[in-house]
This record gives structure tokens, sequence and C-alpha cells, in this order.
């Protein structure tokens, strides 16, 4: 894990304003089966606060099946970007595959801080 500059420390913190978090509740939208996300795993990410989310349970949920759910988006990617600018690869099977998920569109989830853009395109 790497120091953060503080420029993109706020900008960390300006997702975490931009997407605030709200209560998650199973079932969450992620895939069950042995190979994707278990039901204790399931349960840990609905019951630890989304600032404190351990990397291996954002690497289970990037990896696993799940449909397109820009609300479960929004509540990952705070989180999913913090540990990026911390330096941390955040799939287990490519580095761009963590934010394949956003695809293309507009609004908030589009409007992303160029700092973390570009923390997120770079290479470790």
């Amino acid at each position: 894990m790497r120091k953060i500059s503080s420029e993109l420390q706020a900008a960390v913190e300006s997702t975490y304003r931009v997407f605030p978090g709200y209560r998650l509740h199973r079932p969450i939208g992620v895939c069950n089966c042995n190979c994707c996300v278990s039901d204790e795993d399931e349960q840990a990410m609905v019951s630890t606060p989304r600032r404190e989310l351990p990397l291996r349970l954002i690497k289970e949920f990037n990896s696993s099946a799940h449909g397109r759910n820009d609300d479960l988006l929004r509540y990952f990617l705070p989180r999913m970007f913090e540990l990026v600018a911390q330096g941390e690869n955040i799939c287990s099977m490519d580095e761009t595959l963590g934010f394949e998920g956003l695809g293309e569109g507009s609004g908030p989830l589009c409007q992303l801080p160029s700092e973390l853009v570009k923390s997120g395109n770079q290479s470790h």
C-alpha cells in the first residue's frame, strides 16, 4: 500500500461525497454460486462499513457474476477508488476489469475526478 498524495486523497473523499453510502440489504445482486460470492462474504459486504471493506471482498465483488446495478456500483465505487489510489489491484484477474462494469453513460457515475481516473488507468 502506497501513501496517497493530498490531492488524490481529496479526490477519493469527493467520491464518498458524490456517492453517499446507504444501507445494503441481502440479497445485494451478486451471484452466490460456488465460484462467485459465498453467503458469508455477501453478509460481510452488507455488514462491514463501506470504508472498511477489505480488498478481498472488493475483489470478490468485482470478479463475481452480477447484473448491471448502478446503485450497487455507486456504493462500492468510492472504496474501489480508495484502494486503487493506495496502489492496490482491485480485480483478481486483470487490473482493468475492476472498472469495466461502469460502462458508458451520463450522470454522477461518469463524472469522476480526473485524478482518480488517471490513477485507475496506471499500471502498478
